[in-house]
């Protein structure tokens, strides 16, 4: 059982989406840490914000399983349409495998890996808090709260 960082991302109706996708985790994956998430610009500048969330949890299977089981939870989410994505999952760092995700150090994902795993040296020898330490954070890159009870349905 290998350590697994997992991303999830959302710019189309994350407050839903996303918790409901963890709940999911949470189901198959026990126990399951959960990072703060984060939200910020789409760094392709062509879409609504992004909401950023790590998890961790430990795993048997292999990569390519782990990869095709998230891209079925991902298409439970709905369809991509343009610039909207219902719901993105990222294998950021696969222990078993050795494997990174080529985005895994950028900062919307670094903040909750350096969070969960702090002393997890990355491909670049450097630990991930130390990297998130050293990192440019974008401006507009803040800690998210889903609205779980959106206005128009609070009584």
């Amino acid at each position: 059982m290998g350590l697994v960082l997992l991303g999830l991302g959302s710019n189309d109706r994350a407050d839903f989406l996303l918790p409901r996708a963890v709940g999911v985790l949470c189901a198959r994956f026990c126990p399951l840490e959960l990072a703060r998430p984060w939200e910020g610009e789409d760094v392709r500048g062509c879409g609504e914000a992004y909401v950023n969330w790590v998890c961790a949890f430990h795993d048997g299977s292999g990569h390519t399983e782990l990869q095709q089981w998230c891209r079925q939870l991902e298409q439970s989410g709905g369809r991509r349409t343009g610039s909207r994505v219902p719901l993105d999952l990222d294998i950021l760092f696969h222990e078993t495998s050795g494997l990174w995700h080529r985005q895994a150090l950028e900062p919307y994902w670094l903040a909750g890996l350096s969070e969960l795993a702090p002393g997890l040296a990355s491909q670049t020898g450097k630990s991930l808090a130390a990297l998130w330490a050293s990192c440019q954070k974008p401006a507009g890159l803040r800690p998210w709260q889903p609205e779980l009870y959106p206005p128009d349905r609070v009584r």
